[in-house]
């Protein structure tokens, strides 16, 4: 619990976001739940165990396969709880509830090691219940934030007032390019007919 220890002292004094502290005693809160569930488990095996089975170096053997299943799907809840308090940094660390997949060792039996787990998941409810009153009661540092929020730098104030809008310019209408007036083609007087000439008179014959 190095990550979750580090995490909790990070928390307490340097966020003053308080929806982030009060969700991350509620994490803790609920460790503390899981760590209790685990330890009810154990201890009703350890209660109610028979004889030792015939393969006895298996823990699995011991306490059988749903007893096995409903500490692991704990460990489970309890870790993803601890991943987000430490932003997954305690993925590596061994996990804090018993599990029963592991080895017995010669001269140790399937109760005696339901009882020393259930010693060390109350040492664990105690150690987070710890936690979340170290964060409910420090006072983090002036200054600190968790997220800090990022302001849009404002104009700087100027001393004289501002100067007046200069109108827009009007844009100048496009000046549109005379156009050659056409010049009507000039009408021809039309030819008047030649006059016909006037056929001689012939002279008037005499009488005789």
């Amino acid at each position: 619990m190095k990550a979750l220890e580090l995490a909790v002292k990070s928390i307490a004094t340097s966020v003053t976001d308080a929806a982030r502290r009060q969700r991350s005693i509620e994490l803790l809160n609920g460790m503390a739940k899981d760590f209790q569930a685990a330890a009810d488990v154990w201890s009703g095996y350890a209660k109610g165990s028979g004889a030792a089975p015939a393969d006895p170096a298996y823990l699995l053997y011991w306490t059988g396969p749903q007893i096995a299943k409903k500490l692991f799907d704990i460990h489970l809840e309890a870790r993803n709880k601890e991943n987000e308090l430490t932003a997954g940094r305690s993925t590596l660390e061994d996990p804090v509830v018993t599990l029963a997949y592991g080895l017995v060792q010669e001269g140790q039996t399937g109760p005696a090691l339901a009882k020393s787990a259930v010693e060390m998941l109350n040492t664990a409810i105690s150690r987070v219940k710890a936690f979340a009153e170290t964060i409910r009661t420090t006072v983090p540092k002036k200054g600190a934030a968790s997220s800090p929020v990022v302001k849009k730098a404002s104009a700087p104030a100027t001393k004289k007032k501002a100067a007046a809008k200069k109108p827009a310019a009007k844009k100048k209408a496009p000046t549109k390019k005379a156009t050659p007036k056409k010049v009507a083609p000039k009408k021809t007087a039309a030819k008047k007919p030649a006059a016909k000439k006037a056929k001689p008179k012939k002279a008037a014959k005499k009488r005789r």
